[in-house]
């Protein structure tokens, strides 16, 4: 069949051929591209996590030093912050251990939130009827806040972990996916070459 197209048409097809070869790697390009961005983007977030635990805890810190209600409101707003952006990632993320990390953050903040709304109560009250010792409920629930604190710790720098897999994960799949088309290119090339010699 080869043999019965011209040397004109066939010369053409080199050209058709790259063509589709540069749109097809190009296509590919940009799929495994905005894969990587985007789980790249999902493991700077989960890093952002860890920055508003950080910010949440010591503004607990704060808190006992100094039981007033605006202290406590600080500590309310990181969390909800925290909260916020958990929940803001969580639609893109795309790994199932990634989720069920992202509920288990989110069930972990709201559990130590609502011990900190106990020692409040307590603190804030103590504060105002001038008594500095803490009473044993009070060092029972900060007890409570801290292993829930551990455990939120846990659930962050693990999903942190795990989106810098992912990212990892990506960007190799990109290399061996470029790495593979400009092979099949090479290939096909020749094949054609040596065909229509």
């Amino acid at each position: 069949m080869i043999k019965n197209i011209n040397t004109k048409m066939k010369l053409l097809l080199f050209p058709f051929m790259f063509v589709i070869i540069v749109v097809v790697s190009g296509f590919v390009y940009l799929h495994y591209s905005d894969m990587e961005s985007k789980r790249n983007e999902v493991a700077l977030k989960t890093d952002d996590f860890v920055q508003e635990l950080l910010k949440g805890r010591i503004s607990v810190y704060q808190f006992l030093r100094e039981g007033t209600d605006t202290n406590k409101d600080k500590v309310i707003e990181n969390f909800r912050l925290l909260d916020s952006e958990v929940m803001a990632l969580k639609p893109k993320l795309t790994s199932p251990k990634n989720i069920a990390l992202s509920d288990e953050i989110l069930a972990s903040s709201k559990e130590y939130v609502n011990n900190f709304n106990i020692v409040a109560t307590l603190v804030i009250a103590n504060t105002k009827n001038g008594l500095k010792e803490e009473s044993a409920e009070i060092k029972t629930t900060i007890t409570k806040m801290a292993e829930s604190g551990v455990i939120l710790e846990g659930k962050i720098n693990e999903i942190n972990k795990s989106a810098l897999e992912l990212k990892e994960e990506a960007h190799s799949l990109l290399n061996q996916i470029l790495l593979i088309v400009v092979i099949v290119a090479i290939l096909v090339f020749v094949v054609f070459s040596l065909l229509i010699s």
